[in-house]
């Protein structure tokens, strides 16, 4: 749910704590300070708990007993029955347990003419009555003895929960229940639906500079269904509760889900946990369609307007169709970015395409809110040059960096490394360490989640091949743009524009 999230670590946390790198997006207690106008779910900490008992006793099990595993699968790396996937990140004697439960579905998958659907159906899960339990109760309680939230990301929405080792059963009953048993009515919609919109609307009057995320919605309308117009905010609380729940029923499947478990847990015990509960969940009746991902028109100049008071250039391209020299592309652009962000006077910080927001699943882009004094079209032109690479503009120093971000290593979790970042982190934040070690374990589950999907080199590239890829890629690449523009309504048009 929040938004523009920062925080300090190493591997993949030191990397994308380079501002070009745009967008890192972390669970609620990574963050230091949120973004002006982003929330959290609310929780009320004096709800009675009606917590239902486990649904499996895992007491006796045996922690050196071995784990089944199928053909081509590991014990750290697994499939269920239902089609749920499992990764196991263990690291012993933490006395924390981090869950991210990540599906296959993002904002790039809203329907034609309802951005943040997806958005919508993340709170919606997330507050949702589930499990014969009133809306937000089970989130009361995991937020009382850990955390709990949620995030949209582009092609993805994940889960995160951090609870202590003896209560990993009642994170992973959690999750299967939102996917098994999931009660929505239209009054979640009405609650929930100007809460997701008040993130975006709190944004542009707080802090504009950050609605990067917000105008990557609308630009998709744009891109995939030539709309002229995206309402991030107006009527969202008004959609019907058909749309949403077909939404949810489509896209949350267990063959879309992929659970990651990191910190300090029996592999064994869990692995029973795993299938007394989202085990459970029934399969999907059709096999499910995956998205297809054509970004023919970000190569297009387009013009459209919003519901939100701000306006926000962008410069597109279509990505490169080799892997390789995508991963290449997109890491340069990321480190022009860093460099080049102090020289960018037209728009509020500028950022694009990054380890988060990668190539491929969307187009090349970059992306920042215009100054009130420039003309959109000058913001324009500064922003697509940084798309056109020229032989020149690969230094020495362009390529070090672009290297030294192009492999991504898996984070550790060697218990050495993890006191080290949880020391770092607890003096960062002024919280315990016992605290901060939790932190660290539930961020690497995140991090492999993220790396699933990010541009990277499994192998390093000469300073040659960086050259010629950046330089073919700046010949042949096919460029667009798209000018996102106020359209506020008075407060009579916003009630005669539902969502319907």
């Amino acid at each position: 749910m929040p938004c523009q999230r920062s925080f300090l670590g190493r591997n993949l946390l030191a990397a994308t704590a380079i501002a070009a790198l745009g967008s890192a997006t972390l669970p609620s207690w990574a963050a230091s300070q949120s973004a002006p106008g982003v929330r959290d779910v609310d929780h009320d900490d004096n709800i009675a708990e009606t917590l239902a008992p486990p649904l499996v006793d895992v007491s006796n099990a045996s922690p050196q007993s071995a784990l089944h595993v199928g053909p081509g699968e590991s014990e750290t790396d697994f499939t269920l029955g239902n089609g749920v996937r499992v990764r196991f990140l263990p690291a012993v004697d933490c006395g924390w347990v981090g869950v991210i439960a990540s599906y296959d579905v993002g904002f790039i998958d809203d329907p034609r003419g309802r951005p943040q659907l997806a958005h919508l159906a993340e709170h919606l899960r997330v507050t949702g009555a589930s499990g014969g339990q009133e809306a937000n109760v089970r989130l009361a309680h995991l937020n009382r003895i850990g955390s709990a939230n949620a995030e949209t990301q582009p092609h993805f929405t994940y889960y995160d929960y951090l609870v202590p080792s003896g209560e990993l059963e009642l994170a992973l009953r959690t999750e299967a229940q939102r996917l098994g048993e999931l009660h929505l009515t239209q009054a979640d919609i009405e609650r929930e639906g100007p809460r997701a919109a008040g993130e975006a609307s709190g944004l542009a009057v707080a802090s504009p500079q950050h609605l990067h995320k917000f105008a990557l919605m609308a630009a998709v309308q744009a891109w995939r269904w030539n709309e002229t117009h995206s309402n991030i905010v107006t009527g969202l609380g008004k959609t019907p509760l058909n749309i949403a729940v077909d939404f949810i029923d489509q896209h949350y499947r267990p063959d879309t889900l992929t659970v990651y478990i990191a910190g300090d847990f029996d592999q064994t015990r869990t692995r029973a946990m795993l299938d007394a509960t989202l085990g459970l969940v029934e399969e999907a009746d059709e096999p499910y369609v995956a998205r297809v991902e054509d970004w023919s028109g970000a190569s297009r100049d387009l013009r459209m307007t919003w519901d939100l008071p701000a306006t926000v250039a962008m410069a597109s391209a279509t990505p490169p169709t080799n892997v390789r020299h995508r991963a290449i592309v997109a890491t340069s652009l990321m480190v022009r970015l860093h460099m080049e962000r102090l020289k960018i006077a037209v728009v509020d910080l500028p950022l694009g395409t990054s380890r988060l927001w990668p190539a491929g699943v969307l187009p090349l882009f970059v992306a920042g809110t215009t100054k009130p004094e420039v003309d959109p079209l000058e913001a324009i032109a500064a922003l697509s040059r940084l798309l056109v690479f020229e032989a020149e503009d690969v230094t020495t120093a362009h390529l070090a960096m672009a290297r030294q971000l192009s492999i991504l290593p898996a984070q550790s979790l060697a218990p050495e490394r993890v006191s080290a970042d949880a020391r770092r982190l607890a003096k960062m934040r002024g919280i315990s360490e016992s605290r901060a070690i939790g932190m660290v374990v539930l961020q690497a589950a995140l991090n492999e989640a993220q790396r699933a999907s990010m541009n990277s080199l499994s192998e390093p590239a000469d300073g040659e091949e960086w050259l010629r890829t950046l330089v073919k890629f700046g010949q042949t690449s096919e460029s667009g743009t798209v000018v996102i523009s106020p359209r506020i309504l008075s407060e009579n048009q916003a009630r005669q524009e539902p969502r319907e």
